[in-house]
């Protein structure tokens, strides 16, 4: 950034409200193009942070009209730059068709904590293929009363429903030779049925159920023993082995590793109902990494390359995204699994790349959500979110991930479910950036979307090339302070 005399365009960023108060809507267009045309490129991400200072801080009186401005000369900056445009602000932001897109989350909820909406607007774009990929199995967030009472109501499912002795006859227990990590059997998509029809019925003991056989499923995989084969019985028993475990851990306590993988199986569940939600079978559009580095431990261990990078590598060469997201949040600032994943998806994109096996234009989309956000000058891509579309996120969190309803890692701004947290951030984003654009931009818009819109998505849009840098420097920087 230049150190110097400021020139008069840059002047008039410094000048007193009153200095400014006569000037119209279209002087400001023309004064915000030709102070974009003396701006060096990294300006843009100042007079963001000058924004931010003077419009949005209780310390420094600076009234709307120089915020209206200041924004518009940033969009104007950015958009030269390759970036937003100057309707950076809109429905329009990173529209896609005839794209593939590879979503990669840490845990189950990221994704729909981070940019859900914008997820479902690009579904309905039916030429676009999407999948869902989950780094770990998200073990840590179930909690052993949760897991224990699932458990028991599970094997009184088992001893009361005569439904229960058929699935055993047809098999349905059995683990599927089948089945990988990369690959979900096609059984388990009909205990997502069962629950989606139950929540459409509004059937409450329908929706369970689906829960409570994906239950005694889960339990005759990690119990099998091909001397054994599951009885009505024996799932019981296993079912309330298991919860016997359960209660007796303390809260806070590492489960064996045995456990641990009872516990994800779970919470991978949650991840099949959302996308069943939405329209994708668990079977051909989820995948679940259970990477290795995810061991419960205090410390988590860093990625490596067989163990961690080279599952992700699998699926970036076996879809070809043109658009790859990732949990784009610095080392330290939540959970640290957001990092290591995102090292190890990092490692990934740049080893495809390298090996020219992959679309060589692929972009990466990061995304922030309930532990982290991004400031306006991080973020390139602003989607618009409605209230419809914050009410189809809550019921699909409320629906889907049943252990989250009482987190064990509740956000310390809000006592409630996290898809709150998500909403209650996208419309202080929404409010921030209403502010800086005057509310006729959105009440006066022509697409409704824009109109409707009480919330904003904050979208941090990269090239692998970009994506690998931002790795490199997070990575540094977690030595340093290490060291």
């Amino acid at each position: 950034m230049r150190i110097g005399p400021l020139s008069a365009h840059e002047a008039l960023l410094c000048a007193p409200a009153s200095a400014t108060a006569g000037v119209s809507a279209s002087q400001d267009k023309v004064a915000a193009t030709a102070c974009s045309q003396a701006l060096e490129a990294s300006s843009a991400a100042l007079l963001w942070m000058l924004i931010g200072l003077g419009a949005l801080c209780d310390a420094i009186s600076v009234d709307e009209q120089i915020g209206r401005f200041l924004v518009a000369l940033c969009l104007v900056d950015v958009h030269e730059r390759g970036g937003l445009t100057a309707k950076g602000v809109g429905p329009a932001a990173g529209k896609a068709q005839k794209s593939t897109f590879v979503h990669t989350a840490p845990h189950h909820d990221d994704i729909m904590l981070g940019y859900l909406p914008y997820v479902q607007r690009l579904i309905r774009e039916a030429s676009n293929d999407h999948l869902f990929c989950y780094a770990t199995s998200g073990f840590n967030a179930v909690t052993n009363t949760f897991a224990a009472g699932h458990l028991r109501a599970a094997a009184k499912l088992a001893r009361s429903s005569p439904g229960v002795q058929a699935l055993i006859g047809n098999g349905h227990f059995l683990p599927d030779v089948t089945a990988t990590p990369f690959k979900i059997s096609a059984l388990r998509d009909v205990e997502v049925d069962i629950a989606l029809e139950g929540h459409a019925l509004r059937d409450e003991e329908l929706e369970v159920e689906g829960l409570r056989r994906r239950m005694l499923r889960i339990v005759a995989c990690q119990f099998y023993s091909p001397d054994a084969p599951p009885t009505v019985e024996w799932l019981a028993e296993r079912c309330e082995e298991a919860a016997v475990y359960y209660e007796a851990q303390h809260a806070g306590q590492k489960d064996s590793s045995f456990y641990q993988t009872l516990k994800g199986m779970m919470r991978e569940f949650e991840g099949d109902l959302l996308w069943g939600y939405n329209g994708f079978r668990s079977s051909d559009y989820v995948r679940h990494l259970r990477l290795g580095f995810y061991k419960g431990d205090l410390f988590t261990e860093n990625p490596e390359m067989d163990r961690d990078v080279v599952p992700c590598l699998t699926i970036l060469e076996e879809k070809k995204p043109a658009i790859v997201s990732v949990a784009l949040d610095p080392e330290g600032s939540g959970p640290d699994t957001h990092y290591k994943v995102l090292q190890a998806v990092a490692a990934a994109c740049k080893l495809q790349m390298e090996k020219g096996s992959g679309d060589r234009n692929m972009r990466v989309w990061g995304y922030r959500n309930v532990w982290y956000r991004f400031h306006p000058s991080e973020a390139n891509l602003f989607i618009p979110v409605s209230l419809s579309e914050h009410a189809a996120l809550c019921d699909a969190f409320s629906f889907s991930f049943i252990s989250q309803k009482t987190a064990s890692f509740p956000s310390p701004d809000y006592d409630g479910h996290f898809s709150h947290v998500s909403q209650r951030i996208q419309a202080e984003q929404y409010r921030d950036v209403r502010i800086l654009l005057g509310a006729d931009y959105f009440d006066k818009h022509p697409d409704p979307c824009m109109r409707a819109a009480r919330g904003l998505i904050l979208l941090h849009d990269l090239s692998v090339e970009e994506f690998a840098q931002r790795a490199r420097d997070l990575h540094s920087k977690a030595e340093g302070s290490a060291a």
